[in-house]
């Protein structure tokens, strides 16, 4: 199940613009607009490598730093319950490149469908809520797609008997591809799917 169940490491946003910032940048917006939203991979759940999970995600207000973006995955076949809930902060890492570090919340399970419930105002995440897991992806922009993938090798993680998980992203103006493995101290890949990332469109 552990294989099944690693879908997407990465990718964060939020909308609110300061005045002391005038503008994000052009390619973090981007990126956030492209990621705010419902997505499943209901094609691709047609073959049993691969759970149908869903991912929901929506702009949170933290600080004006940065866009930040608070998700849920789901894995549809399994539970209604999200069986990881995140909050990633975007941020410019120079030329075309966006940075998207990865944030725990405390006490997750009351965050639990906010995109669903604050349709009408930008929910508010305090900042001293938010725990660093010491993980990153970087997205490089190529044409009309983003692409990357976890800096410093990957991140640092217990789930599923690994020692470090590794997440690929590309993101497409109507979706994005998200390939997240998980590695034991001997590098030998204990979870994640092996064909290839989950599709979600």
């Amino acid at each position: 199940m552990y294989k099944k169940l690693a879908v997407v490491a990465a990718i964060g946003i939020a909308l609110q613009i300061t005045t002391a910032q005038e503008s994000f940048n052009e390619n973090v917006s981007e990126v956030a607009n492209r990621l705010s939203g419902t997505y499943q991979n209901t094609k691709q759940a047609k073959d049993p490598s691969y759970v149908l999970v869903k991912v929901e995600s929506c702009p949170v207000v933290v600080d004006n730093d940065a866009k930040y973006i608070y998700v849920e995955q789901t894995a549809v076949e399994y539970s209604d319950t999200p069986y990881r809930q995140r909050v990633y902060r975007l941020s410019s890492a120079g030329n075309d490149s966006v940075l998207s570090t990865i944030y725990k919340i405390e006490n997750q399970e009351s965050w639990t469908g906010t995109c669903q419930k604050n349709t009408r105002r930008t929910p508010v995440v305090p900042a001293e809520s938010l725990i660093d897991i010491k993980c990153a992806v970087q997205l490089d922009k190529f044409e009309n797609v983003y692409h990357g993938s976890t800096i410093n090798g990957g991140c640092p993680t217990t789930f599923g008997g690994a020692v470090k998980a590794t997440s690929t992203v590309t993101i497409y103006e109507h979706g994005f591809d998200a390939w997240d493995r998980g590695y034991d101290a001997s590098d030998n890949q204990v979870w994640g799917p092996v064909a290839g990332p989950y599709q979600f469109r």
